[in-house]
């Protein structure tokens, strides 16, 4: 396989549609490779298909091919995507504002996430969670508590 080629690791055909689990972009000597996950069949959304697909692909790229590195791309509304890569062990890496044209001539923003064979996950949980705001943008971030001045300091008597 050449890098940029895709090969589908899992896929399934049920009732009502397929589910698909494919890798890309394969570098067995860097020893990572993107992925994607999916179903655009919305009868199979939430019975955790996708999540079943992604365990098994996930297991075939770190045992079967030895990659330290998977990567995936996931529009950031997609709020049920992002939970299950979150599940397997997938952290958000960043957030590209406005990288996806729509067909209504909007844009939405991509976050790129990753797992890291071996490592465990951080305890920075960075934005997506849930329920991205309209546009696929983040709400505000919560300002930081003020600092309290310190009091003077006490006077000694004597």
């Amino acid at each position: 396989m050449r890098p940029g080629e895709s090969r589908c690791g899992v896929s399934a055909s049920c009732v009502g549609g397929d589910v698909f689990a494919s890798y890309r972009d394969l570098h067995l000597s860097a020893q990572c490779a993107q992925i994607g996950v999916g179903s655009g069949e919305p009868a199979l959304w939430g019975r955790h298909l996708g999540r079943e697909a992604l365990g098994l692909l996930v297991r075939h790229l770190e045992d079967d091919l030895g990659l330290h590195r998977i990567s995936l791309h996931v529009i950031a509304t997609n709020d049920r995507a992002i939970w299950a890569y979150k599940a397997c062990g997938f952290e958000v890496e960043g957030i590209e504002r406005d990288a996806v044209a729509t067909d209504r001539g909007t844009f939405l923003d991509d976050v790129g996430m990753a797992r890291i064979a071996g490592r465990l996950p951080s305890a920075l949980r960075p934005w997506p969670g849930p329920r991205a705001r309209e546009g696929g943008r983040p709400a505000p971030p919560r300002p930081a508590p003020a600092a309290r001045p310190r009091p003077p300091p006490a006077k000694s008597g004597g």
